[in-house]
């Protein structure tokens, strides 16, 4: 009997130990390592930010400072970009890094990622027919749109939010933040722009991906935010932070997480929705390393060998 309990003990031990392996963490961008660049911030007049044709890298250190992630500025006017705004006024180009809400969804920092779309990409969408998307790894455009880990991770949740230049373009767009033209008053000439508003069917979303080891997105799977539609003249919309659950999304561990941005306000060049999401607290468990297993199995195996003889 004391031989079982040995056993026992020998066991439960070894699973402590993988599951203290198993910690917790987040990236909440607050903590950027020495010599990345620095936060970009639309209140100093930084804004855009999608100009690094270098393929800079702008870091983030998760919060108890285990795994380095990285929002990648892989060229032209579409990337991530580390912000720190703290104002919603935003509301064209020159500010197009202000969330919503203004600031971020907790402490001083925040990401936000700008889609490149070309073209109708999600004509044959299910769930959104005749939707315009953002490239998730087309034509040489890859991991632009993603944010990718030094290591294997589980996602446990994010924090999204839509731009305050995206909401504006929307809902109330302009000749400065202009989704299509629907007509012009003969009288006074003001123009009719395509809105969410007064466009049934309409809709803005955001698809996100798990990245496998090669950082290539996983897309038999995702998770999907619906920011703003109106269905049959009613319009909802989800504008401000929200915590998405990405409990099932990345299996035994993902390298990253990739977004796709999607509407139907687009034409032949492709979307015409300015296509940012910004993204905060990403919740992740660490995967225990190959030789915790090892470790594991070894030792049940050398207390089941050990009671064998003793029996």
């Amino acid at each position: 009997m004391k031989y079982t309990k040995l056993f026992a003990a020998v066991a439960v031990t070894a699973v402590s130990s993988l599951t203290v392996s198993g910690a917790q963490g987040v990236f909440d961008f607050e903590t950027i390592p020495s010599g990345a660049p620095a936060p970009v911030s639309t209140q100093t007049g930084d804004a855009a930010g999608w100009t690094d044709y270098e393929g800079a890298t702008y870091s983030s250190v998760s919060k108890d400072g285990s795994i380095y992630g990285h929002l990648n500025t892989s060229g032209m006017y579409w990337g991530g970009v580390i912000a720190n705004s703290k104002t919603n006024t935003g509301t064209t180009f020159a500010g197009d890094v202000d969330t919503y809400r203004g600031g971020a969804a907790s402490g001083d920092n925040y990401g936000v990622i700008y889609g490149y779309s070309r073209g109708n990409l999600g004509a044959d969408d299910p769930y959104f027919p005749n939707a315009y998307k953002t490239n998730l790894n087309e034509d040489g455009f890859g991991y632009s749109t993603s944010f990718m880990t030094d290591e294997a991770v589980v996602f446990n949740s994010i924090d999204v939010s839509m731009t305050a230049y995206t909401y504006k373009s929307l809902f109330n767009p302009d000749a400065n933040s202009n989704v299509g033209v629907s007509g012009q008053d003969p009288d006074t000439f003001e123009k009719t722009y395509y809105s969410i508003n007064n466009t049934e069917g309409s809709f803005y979303a955001c698809r996100i991906y798990a990245l496998d080891e090669n950082y290539e997105p996983i897309t038999s799977n995702y998770k999907q935010v619906i920011f703003a539609q109106n269905i049959d003249g009613t319009v909802t919309a989800t504008p401000d932070w929200t915590t998405v659950d990405l409990g099932d999304l990345c299996g035994e561990g993902a390298y990253g997480l990739a977004f796709e941005m999607i509407s139907n306000f687009g034409s032949n060049y492709g979307m015409l929705t300015p296509s940012y999401v910004a993204i905060d607290n990403l919740v992740f468990t660490t995967v225990p390393e190959p030789a915790v297993f090892a470790a594991l199995f070894g030792a049940i195996a050398m207390a089941f060998a050990a009671y064998k003889r003793r029996k």
